[in-house]
Order: C-alpha cells, then sequence, then structure tokens
C-alpha cells in the first residue's frame, strides 16, 4: 500500500533550545496532541529556537495501513538553522528520507544581495550612533537574534533597551520552557493605559520585573539613554512620549500585501510629526514603501543552503512549499513533485 504523505505546519510542531533540556521531556510538555513516531522526522525552526530531534508528526496522520506505517517524511520549514547549526545527529535522522517537503521562500538564482546577522547589527548600530536623541527599533520580539544584535548595541552604545510588557512576558515565558535569559537587561515601557484588566501583567511582569518600568516623562526627560522596541502599533504611545527628532530604525521583513503597504504609509506620517528619521524604510515618489536590504536578514534559506541541505539529506522526492521560485527547484533537482492546494498526492 502507498504511504501517506502529510504536511505538517509550524502550528503543530515543538521547538527547544538547541543543547538546552530534554528533548523527550519538551516533546511531552509542549506536544500533548502529538504522537512520536521514530520513522518520522521533522525539523522546524524560528530564528534560534529548534527542534532536531526524534519526531513527532500529529497522531490523525500517524496512523498504520495494512501494517504498514507511514514512510520517512523530513519537513523543513526553515532550513537556514539546519546549516546554521549543521550536527552529525540531524543528518542522521534525516538522511534518505523518502519524501522532503521545504520552504523556498528565497530559493533561486538571483537573490540580491545577502545579509548576515553580524551586518545588520552594524548598520544598526550606526544608526544608532548617528542620533543624538531617542532612538526606536522595530523587529520582532520573536527574532531572538535581532533582540541579542539589540541588547549588544545598547550595551555599546550606552542606552537601555526597553521592550513592551507584552513582549516581556513572552520571553519570560520561554525562559520557563528553556532556562534562556532573553529578558537580561530590559526595562519595560509603562503605558498610560487601566491595567487592572491585565491579569497576565499584573501576575507575571509586574511580580518579576516590577523594577525595571520606565515611564514616558523619563524618557522624554533623558530621550538619548534609549532604545524603544515599538513595532507600528506602539507608536500610539509617542503622543505620550512628545520626542523632537531620533531616529526609527526598520529591521523587519519587508511589505508583501495591499495592507502592510497601508500600514507602513501611515508609520511615515507618524515619523514627520515627531521629526524622526525613517532608517531602513521610506516612501518613493509614488509614495510606495521601499526597504533597505541591509537592516534585515532573512531567516529564510537561500539558494544556496537549500541546495546543501538537499544534497545531505538526498531524499526520494523533494515538495517544495511557499515558494515562487517552483521552476528553479524542477530545473536544479530530479523527483521534484510540484504540489497544488486541495489535491491528494500519492508517494
Amino acid at each position: 500500500m502507498q504511504p501517506e504523505v502529510a504536511s505538517v505546519s509550524d502550528g503543530h510542531l515543538a521547538s527547544q533550545d538547541a543543547g538546552s533540556g530534554s528533548e523527550d521531556g519538551m516533546v511531552n510538555r509542549m506536544s500533548g496532541d502529538l504522537e512520536r513516531k521514530g520513522g518520522i522526522v521533522i525539523a522546524t525552526t524560528v530564528s534560534r529556537v529548534q527542534l532536531l530531534g526524534p519526531l513527532a508528526i500529529p497522531a490523525r496522520f500517524a496512523r498504520q495501513e495494512g501494517g504498514q506505517s507511514l514512510r520517512r517524511l523530513f519537513c523543513a520549514a526553515k532550513i537556514s538553522a539546519l546549516v546554521a547549526h549543521a550536527s552529525h545527529g540531524w543528518q542522521i535522522k534525516a538522511k534518505d528520507a523518502s519524501v522532503l517537503i521545504t520552504e523556498g521562500t528565497r530559493a533561486g538564482p538571483t537573490e540580491g544581495e545577502r545579509t548576515s546577522e553580524q551586518s545588520v547589527r552594524e548598520v544598526c548600530r550606526g544608526s544608532v550612533e548617528s542620533s543624538s536623541s531617542l532612538v526606536i527599533a522595530d523587529f520582532s520580539p520573536r527574532n531572538f537574534e535581532r533582540l541579542e544584535s539589540f541588547q549588544e548595541i545598547a550595551r555599546k552604545t550606552g542606552r537601555e533597551l526597553v521592550a513592551m510588557a507584552k513582549d516581556i512576558y513572552m520571553l519570560h515565558n520561554l525562559q520557563c520552557i528553556n532556562g534562556s535569559f532573553m529578558t537580561d537587561g530590559l526595562r519595560i515601557y509603562n503605558e498610560v493605559m487601566d491595567k487592572s484588566r491585565r491579569k497576565w501583567e499584573k501576575e507575571v511582569v509586574q511580580t518579576n520585573y516590577g523594577d525595571r518600568y520606565v515611564s514616558h516623562a523619563e524618557i522624554r526627560e533623558n530621550p538619548d539613554n534609549y532604545i524603544l522596541c515599538f513595532s507600528f502599533f506602539d507608536m500610539k504611545h509617542l503622543l505620550d512620549i512628545e520626542p523632537n527628532g531620533g531616529n526609527y530604525i526598520y529591521s523587519s521583513c519587508e511589505a508583501f500585501n495591499e495592507e502592510m503597504e497601508i500600514d507602513f504609509k501611515r508609520l511615515w506620517q507618524w515619523l514627520k510629526r515627531f521629526n524622526m528619521n525613517s532608517c531602513g524604510f521610506s516612501l518613493d515618489e509614488d509614495r510606495i514603501p521601499c526597504f533597505e536590504k541591509c537592516y534585515h536578514a532573512s531567516g529564510h534559506a537561500s539558494g544556496e543552503d537549500i541546495t546543501w541541505a538537499i544534497e545531505q539529506i538526498d531524499p526520494d522526492y523533494i515538495v517544495p512549499i511557499h515558494t515562487e521560485a517552483r521552476d528553479w527547484f524542477a530545473e536544479s533537482f530530479e523527483n521534484v513533485v510540484l504540489v497544488d492546494e486541495k489535491k491528494p498526492y500519492e508517494f
């Protein structure tokens, strides 16, 4: 009987920091709905958080039919971390997998200028040093490498890095899981609002980090002492801080739909209202957002990295997903299966 192939999303996968904690314990804690199967290998990453260990797959996909279990599946949600943290262990588990499901966001022969986290750190540090007033850094709090970069930048420039309470709450919970210290040195912006309904902030953030709050008045008085980790949706707090000048550093992904483009146009107006310079993006003469690639290093694998991983795994079939470079996969490798949505496939 032909085996099924399950497409597994990031939401079904557990994760842990490489080298810390027990894989078995981590799977049991974070993946109650997952059934471990020795013949199935899954790898997923969110920045440096990753699972490279013994396989989990949603139980509804992990059934046996006719006495035969599923053939070996390797699902590489983000190959880039496998390349960055290459180890003999995952190669053994993934080697000769029957089916490789891989993303290909940056796959293709032409990718433009490649950036590294180190180069992004240096560019962002330069933008911080060029400001004699307030600095705002806009990046995802789940991009832990970027967080570490700005923590280092803050130390080297004599500033304090200030995050939102919701981000501290998330980082605190991750620390409880993997024992890291991502909140070290972070201050917390004290929002002007009624916090009585924010039970999570009172019981977790205020209890554990109550001495780290900094008010809008303190930031207004000494803006050159701080780097604020604000996103577009936090810009409303500038009405309380009332800055006059400074640098806004956008260090995240480009706009990829119309709604995001509209948000950047609105963000541009906020920055102009407070006389802040924009680093990382601008609007062209047609008011279309343009982005500077040197301010962000993508977490997605390059075509070169994808090629390396495929050569290491040597699967029977390659299934590219989340990519606009389907032709590149078909031309570069043998046994590529180009799948369409809502259509079953047998291997």
